[in-house]
């Protein structure tokens, strides 16, 4: 994948007349890798945060259910204790 990027990377750059390569410092091979990398990381980050995120709003809605039905079950009990009391 990197070695793509590269070969890629160097086609696009302009070349003088006597064909080396016009790159600055900041576009030279060091510096390309350091950004497809970064990508990388980028991405997994992204990755690592939004699963436990993902899974956190999964149990708060779990919970949410939860607590409907124990309010329906205590609204439950209690209407079957005023009746009780009649």
């Amino acid at each position: 994948m990197f070695q793509v990027g590269l070969n890629e990377w160097r086609q696009s750059q302009p070349t003088s007349e006597d064909d080396s390569s016009n790159q600055s410092p900041d576009d030279d091979e060091a510096s390309l890798l350091s950004k497809k990398i970064g990508g990388v990381k980028q991405a997994s980050l992204d990755q690592s945060i939004a699963s436990p995120l993902k899974q956190n709003e999964e149990e708060i809605d779990s919970l949410r259910i939860q607590v409907q039905e124990l309010l329906k079950k205590q609204k439950t009990d209690r209407l079957r204790l005023l009746d009780w009391r009649i």
